[in-house]
């Protein structure tokens, strides 16, 4: 299944995202959504955030948001920090948060700072953000 929707999100991205949001919620539907997110975030973040804001909450959405910001975070650190943050399980989300920082700090260390310090997250998580770049 990942080698057909791999092959397809190359073809037709936004075809292939609306066929995987066709399947039941469940196991297919998240891999589907994380072998979409793989090559759709990398090719073209933009379009890929917005079928991921279409998703509803969920595990799909959840899988795929951490795939995005994987994808994403070099090319487009701050989106990938956006859904970085939008995770739910904590272990996850500190490590998307830390990947999209480190990324954002090297484009735009002024904008990431502000940011990562006024997010509201744990004292001790911005910290260790903001001592990557140190």
């Amino acid at each position: 299944m990942k080698a057909v929707i791999s092959s397809m999100v190359g073809a037709d991205a936004p075809y292939t995202a609306s066929w995987i949001q066709n399947f039941p919620e469940g196991d297919v539907r998240e891999q589907a959504g994380e072998t979409l997110m793989k090559r759709w975030a990398k090719d073209d973040p933009k379009s890929a955030a917005v079928w991921l804001n279409s998703l509803p909450e969920g595990a799909t959405r959840e899988a795929a948001a951490k795939q995005f910001v994987d994808s994403a975070a070099d090319s487009e650190p701050q989106l990938a920090w956006n859904w970085a943050a939008s995770l739910t399980d904590p272990s996850k989300q500190r490590d998307a948060l830390e990947k999209a920082a480190r990324q954002w700090l090297r484009v735009d260390d002024k904008t990431a700072r502000a940011t990562i310090q006024t997010s509201g997250l744990p004292p001790d998580l911005i910290a260790k953000l903001l001592k990557r770049t140190d």
